[in-house]
């Protein structure tokens, strides 16, 4: 996983740590979860597997996004056709495989790789699949819905993100600043749930953006196989051009660069962590889901103002 996506040996570590627990969870839970339901005197309500699922995984957290689509699928009983993402091939590959040596039947979990597009195509027209799950871009998961209304297949979409933090006047900010870092610049920003926007109650807002500014000019990066290294390189060089984008977008309409704001002049898909303050309000990377290690920071006076920063 580290080779393949950029991600340090660290977390590529404790991904697989998470997969397995979920494995066991939905595995520790399964016969509960299908047991019969009493609903008054006289009847019951009993759970029956819906049939096959297609599920479509993507490159960033290839382990632990395949174990979330796998697990309650094979607790509830159904055969799962997994469509694994051709970037981060040996996550897939390698579950599958303990699955089958751990004793999975045949022809229950079935894996598959190639034209995203065919796939999905060939996949959603069978009236065999049942259910369809999917993580990645919003655009996919609408085309993606489209084509699983023919049959009427169930649909469960973990799309796109563009997430807000709210540092109000009370918080701690001891205790703010690295819980926000860690969980934005972890697999170098390329994740639905990363923060992109900090909203800061205008009393702290000094003293957070320097301290913000502070842990993400000291954050190392690196190769993803030394184990010091706490950010590694982007995916491709396509998310490279998006952040080069978006931060002359922002700059070109007023916006300022704290840190970062460049590709790093190391070999390989490296940018640095950015933060960018006096943003406008129509900038891209206000609106388009960065993606990648660019935080925007801004103050705020009243609670009504984050509402509508948030829209």
């Amino acid at each position: 996983m580290s080779r393949e996506q950029g991600k340090p040996i660290a977390e590529a570590t404790g991904e697989y740590a998470r997969a397995v627990e979920t494995l066991e969870w939905y595995g520790t839970h399964a016969e509960e979860l299908s047991a019969p339901i009493p609903h008054g005197q006289n009847r019951m309500i009993v759970p029956e597997p819906l049939g096959v699922v297609a599920a479509f995984t993507p490159w960033n957290y290839p382990a632990v996004l395949i174990a979330r689509k796998l697990g309650p699928a094979l607790a509830a009983g159904c055969p799962v056709i997994l469509k694994g993402a051709e970037e981060t091939p040996s996550a897939a590959i390698h579950i599958v495989e303990a699955l089958r040596q751990a004793g999975i039947p045949d022809g229950v979990v079935n894996l598959v790789f190639g034209v995203p597009a065919q796939i999905s195509e060939h996949l959603l027209s069978s009236p065999i699949v049942k259910i369809v799950t999917f993580t990645g871009s919003t655009a996919v998961g609408k085309h993606l819905a489209k084509l699983a209304a023919n049959n009427l297949q169930r649909r469960v979409l973990e799309l796109g993100g563009h997430a807000p933090v709210v540092v109000c006047e009370d918080a701690d900010l001891a205790t703010a600043v690295p819980a926000i870092s860690e969980y934005k610049f972890e697999c170098a920003s390329q994740s639905c749930n990363a923060p992109s926007r900090i909203l800061v109650a205008r009393p702290l807002y000094e003293e957070f953006l320097s301290r913000m500014t502070e842990v993400a000019r000291k954050i190392k990066i690196g190769p993803p196989d030394d184990p010091t290294t706490e950010m590694g390189p982007m995916a491709n060089a396509l998310q490279i051009e998006a952040m080069q984008r978006l931060v002359e977008d922002a700059v070109n309409r007023g916006a300022r660069v704290e840190t970062g704001g460049k590709r790093l002049d190391q070999p390989g898909f490296y940018w640095a962590p950015t933060i960018l303050t006096g943003v406008s309000k129509d900038a891209r990377v206000l609106h388009d889901e960065p993606f990648g290690p660019i935080l925007t920071v801004a103050p705020f006076d009243t609670i009504e103002e984050v509402s509508l920063n948030m829209v």
